[in-house]
């Protein structure tokens, strides 16, 4: 009996480490799962952008804000799906009949002088190794908003874009949203990694800038089920933003919040839904959130403003040293 009760602990962690090797296990199937569905959509959707390349803008747009390859592992997550997607848009637009120039005005004529710019400055760079694979980087970006330009030239098309747009973006806002109040807003919502906005500050000045875009689907949409869900879109983004712990965001999100009410017909209904959400989370975040958020008044004791401030400093200086090249 003696020997059986000391065997029992041993037996009893080396259940626990099997439970939790299981759901280790478990986490990574799924996670290769998602890599898996991604390469399916993506792949089976290839077919449909070389006949309507219109297409690759709506799934190009979807992996490039998304990033539903990064949030799962294996082959997937570091698969040049935007390439692949990038490319295919681009044979099948030379192929069809779809306008083969932008509607030239002066914000395109501005674009194209910008972009000439940038050439033009990287070849007297002071960092050229970092700066050509930065270039590289935004180019590829500036060449698909010029195809968008072209193939996005009619309402339906634009519809559907900022549909995507918004879904991708709105996705983390929901999902932090419900993070943040499932949590106490005790973590920090962060987006995807290894993307454009993995920090919090970054995804929380997206989310910032989708909140108008939401807005535009609800005012535009005529099922009152949809309208409802986007309403409550709106409602955990906003909450998302104040759980990104970003002073930025949170700026962001109050300029945010007093441009929708000026612009909006419903300012009394809107007022009540901002009150309400405003006086929730002041009750409900940690005292951890407002001790961060103060610190948007001592910004001389905080190292993160004070380097972001040299960092503009910096930039500042190096425009007047080298005004011409930068």
């Amino acid at each position: 009996m003696w020997s059986a009760m000391r065997r029992r602990p041993r037996r009893d962690r080396l259940h626990r480490r099997a439970g939790i090797d299981g759901g280790r296990r478990r986490r990574v199937r799924r996670r290769r799962m998602r890599g898996v569905a991604v390469a399916i959509i993506v792949f089976g959707s290839l077919p449909f952008i070389l006949a309507r390349p219109w297409i690759g803008i709506l799934m190009w747009s979807w992996i490039g804000y998304m990033n539903p390859h990064r949030l799962s592992w294996g082959f997937a997550f570091n698969y040049p799906f935007a390439m692949v997607i990038g490319v295919t848009t681009l044979i099948g637009w030379v192929v069809s009949r779809e306008p083969k120039h932008p509607p030239w005005n002066g914000l395109v004529i501005m674009l194209v002088v910008f972009n000439l710019w940038m050439l033009f400055t990287s070849f007297f760079m002071l960092n050229p190794a970092d700066g050509w694979h930065e270039w590289d980087k935004v180019v590829k970006v500036q060449l698909m908003t010029f195809v968008t330009m072209m193939l996005m030239q009619d309402r339906r098309r634009l519809h559907a874009l900022v549909w995507v747009i918004a879904g991708s973006v709105g996705f983390f806002g929901i999902k932090g949203g419900l993070f943040t109040i499932l949590t106490g807003g005790q973590y920090m919502v962060l987006g995807p990694p290894h993307s454009f906005m993995p920090g919090n500050t970054e995804i929380g000045l997206a989310l910032s800038m989708i909140l108008p875009l939401f807005r535009y689907l609800q005012l535009n949409s005529e099922n009152k089920w949809v309208r409802r869900g986007l309403g409550v879109a709106m409602a955990l983004t906003g909450v998302a933003i104040v759980g990104t712990y970003s002073r930025g965001a949170f700026l962001a999100g109050g300029v945010m919040g007093v441009m929708l009410l000026a612009k909006s017909r419903k300012r009394t209904l809107i007022g009540l839904g901002l009150i309400v959400v405003a006086t929730t989370m002041y009750h409900f975040m940690p005292e951890k959130y407002f001790h961060r958020m103060n610190t948007i008044e001592t910004y001389q004791q905080n190292q993160s403003a004070l380097g972001r401030l040299n960092a503009w400093w910096f930039a500042f200086h190096l425009a007047n040293a080298r005004p011409i090249v930068g």
